[in-house]
């Protein structure tokens, strides 16, 4: 089903886009589905309010309201014919209609109409309520011009006070359309990552495979590397310059706190354990932290059994195996649409997390994700002797056989040496739980698994951290991408685990 597309007369120009939601909706029977066109119906004989715009879906039938505090003002402009508004709801919505939710997303597409050309122009003040629509207005004008949306949802913060005032309802509207402003804007920049991630691609090759039992590495290597412009998390935590710990003394399982001491940003890959404080956690998306600043991690807990401190901090000691970081990256793509949070589905982790102990045979009192790299310690150090980092290589791709299991691809290969040792335990962890001997894997299995990488790329707006972040998701690979400096900072990419 495809986004409906508002439609506009040559006379109409169209202001922009607000954000709200489906009001009332457990008074009415009538479904809207993500992607609909909704009509709008005023209703000025409705005696609990005046100013009620009813939302009918494609079948003109009642669906629910516009909240009041926004009919209060949208009506009147309506009702002057200076605006035209037509109702969409998001593609990406959420809906379900048999919960117990009071209100579903909506989307609002303004026009203004020739009666209302007057709102935008600069007029004689003779009140105070003229004085501050001229201040907003001017304030509207101006940020059309800017190309940093954080900035623009700062103003809109900034001015969020003035809707207590006694406003014209042309300033509520101009005050209203300062966020559309900024998302429109974002939109556009993710446009821009993708088809910026895609380039860069294009310039990577692929290296001589190596091949040991039942996995063929695939170097990955850039013509031209350099330096990394930031620190590994291990790295800023030997040196002193970052901390993390929980985010108080009770702690919070899905998140952690980092405290960036360093004058540089630190690095924090998708899929790294970090060991310590009440129990250990796997980082859920790949972040860059900007210098001098905390930071709420979003992770996982990949040690069920432990509630207690061991220690006040944590340090980074191993990384999950693709088999977890293919489930977890899917469930957090699929919480972060739908709240906007960077969560897993935590039941989801522990249960890979017990196949994984259960497949090496490990003993794990806590059951910990660590104790199977020490139970598979000896095949590990095999496949160790075996696969030897590249020189030069800034990301591997490996596969079983003509399976992919996924790659992992920096800026830098000093970064990826850094990181190399528990990266690699991790892909040979899950060679180690499929002990069948396969065939080598040709070229072309990973030029193809590169390039639906590339090809399955979509915006995620906004970053965490600093950068620009891309989730990769269709034709069976799952994954996500953070861009920063104009190169691919991190890219993690795995086979949609089943």
């Amino acid at each position: 089903m495809q986004e409906v597309s508002p439609s506009t007369s040559p006379e109409e120009q169209l202001l922009g886009e607000i954000e709200t939601e489906i009001a009332a909706i457990q008074r009415h029977e009538a479904a809207v589905h993500p992607g609909e066109q909704v009509s709008l119906e005023r209703e000025p004989e409705n005696t609990d309010d005046k100013n009620a715009i009813r939302v009918e879906n494609p079948s003109l039938q009642p669906a629910g309201y516009l909240p009041r505090n926004l009919a209060s003002w949208l009506a009147p402009l309506m009702d002057a014919g200076k605006i035209r508004v037509d109702g969409y709801v998001p593609q990406a919505a959420a809906i379900d209609w048999r919960g117990a939710a009071q209100a579903y997303p909506l989307r609002l597409a303004v026009f203004l109409t020739p009666r209302g050309h007057g709102l935008l122009e600069k007029v004689e003040v003779h009140n105070r309520q003229e004085a501050l629509h001229q201040v907003v207005l001017h304030v509207h004008q101006g940020v059309q011009e800017y190309s940093d949306a954080k900035l623009i949802l700062e103003i809109a913060e900034g001015l969020r006070p003035l809707v207590e005032q006694d406003l014209l309802p042309e300033t509520r509207l101009l005050l209203a359309l300062l966020p559309g402003i900024a998302k429109n804007l974002r939109a556009a920049r993710g446009v821009e990552t993708v088809v910026k991630m895609r380039s860069i691609m294009a310039d990577l090759t692929i290296g001589e495979p190596l091949h040991h039992h039942n996995l063929t590495l695939f170097p990955l290597l850039w013509p031209h590397p350099a330096d990394p412009p930031y620190l590994l998390l291990q790295q800023a935590i030997e040196a002193g310059e970052a901390v993390v710990e929980e985010v108080s003394e009770a702690g919070n399982v899905p998140n952690l706190l980092l405290h960036n001491k360093s004058h540089r940003p630190v690095l924090i890959s998708e899929g790294d354990i970090l060991k310590g404080a009440k129990q250990n956690r796997v980082v859920n998306v790949t972040v860059l932290v900007a210098a001098r600043t905390k930071f709420t991690l979003p992770v996982s807990c990949v040690e069920q059994g432990r509630w207690r401190y061991t220690s006040k901090h944590f340090t980074t000691c191993a990384c999950a195996p693709p088999s977890l970081r293919s489930k977890k990256t899917r469930s957090v793509q699929r919480n972060r649409a739908m709240s906007g949070r960077a969560m897993s589905d935590q039941d989801e982790v522990w249960d890979e997390v017990a196949k994984n102990l259960d497949d090496l045979r490990a003993c794990s009192p806590t059951s910990s994700l660590t104790d199977g790299y020490v139970a598979a310690e000896e095949k590990l150090e095999e496949y160790r002797r075996q696969l030897k980092l590249p020189e030069q290589a800034a990301g591997v791709l490996l596969a079983s056989g003509e399976r992919v299991l996924g790659m992992d691809l920096f800026d830098s290969p000093k970064t990826l040496s850094s990181l190399w040792r528990r990266l690699s335990d991790a892909y040979f962890l899950d060679a180690v739980r499929d002990d069948k001997e396969k065939l080598p894997a040709g070229c072309a299995v990973a030029q193809r698994f590169i390039a639906r990488a590339a090809e399955c790329a979509r915006p995620r707006i906004p970053a965490l951290g600093l950068g620009e972040e891309l989730e990769i998701a269709g034709h069976g690979v799952v994954g996500a991408a953070l861009l920063y400096d104009d190169k691919v900072c991190h890219l993690a990419a795995f086979a949609e685990a089943i």
